[in-house]
């Protein structure tokens, strides 16, 4: 496998976002958001496919982008892609050049994070949710050796369950910001990146003004 930074961010993103069949590794996001993606795949060295189409009772296009090689599909299974849903992307993770590895935490990111802000612009979080019984010890790594304050909730509703990592303090929030997009935006998903600038943008408020 030869790493370049759009591969990293596509190993990235499919682990959060993805399916790894026997047959095909599939994505299938908003057209508006698939159309940027596909962008970034096309300067990699494999093959995609791409369509849309839409679905009943919605409003927004959905895309699906495939890649059928058979070689890449056992690859990526010795590294935990076919049992990701509990498991935690170590492998591949110890194999990406250390200069590279962001580019996977920005497609992961891409995939599964979110940037929040309230419209009292109080609130201000970046949570990355997925499965109750997600395996979190990368991303407690990751932050851990960033120096980010974080949380992990598991929560059980009467609707589902689901865990998330959550990081709510303004420095990490920084730190997140400058680790993902340390030049500014390169590739990726744009409205996420404008979402995180605006978050740490923001001046800090009189949260007491505010509320009398």
């Amino acid at each position: 496998m030869k790493f370049t930074k759009e591969l990293c961010y596509y190993l990235g993103f499919i682990w959060a976002d993805g399916y790894v069949r026997d047959y095909y590794i599939e994505l299938e996001i908003l057209e508006s958001d698939g159309l940027q993606i596909l962008e970034t795949l096309q300067k990699t060295d494999l093959k995609f496919f791409s369509s849309t189409r839409l679905r009943k009772n919605r409003t927004k296009r959905v895309m699906t982008i495939r890649h059928h090689s058979i070689s890449t599909i056992r690859e990526l299974s010795h590294y935990d892609y076919s049992i990701k849903t509990n498991s935690e992307p170590s492998k591949i993770l110890n194999i990406i050049p250390e200069e590279l590895k962001r580019y996977f935490y920005l497609g992961y990111s891409d995939g599964d994070g979110c940037f929040y802000i309230s419209k009292n612009k109080i609130t201000k979080q970046y949570t990355i949710a997925s499965n109750y019984d997600q395996n979190w010890n990368h991303m407690a790594s990751l932050y851990n050796s960033l120096g980010i304050k974080y949380s992990i909730q598991r929560v059980i509703r009467s609707n589902g369950e689901y865990s998330a990592i959550r990081i709510v303090n303004r420095r990490g929030l920084q730190v997140i910001y400058n680790y993902l997009y340390p030049i500014g935006f390169e590739f990726g998903l744009r409205r996420k990146f404008d979402k995180c600038l605006e978050i740490i943008n923001q001046p800090i408020l009189n949260v007491r003004k505010i509320i009398v």
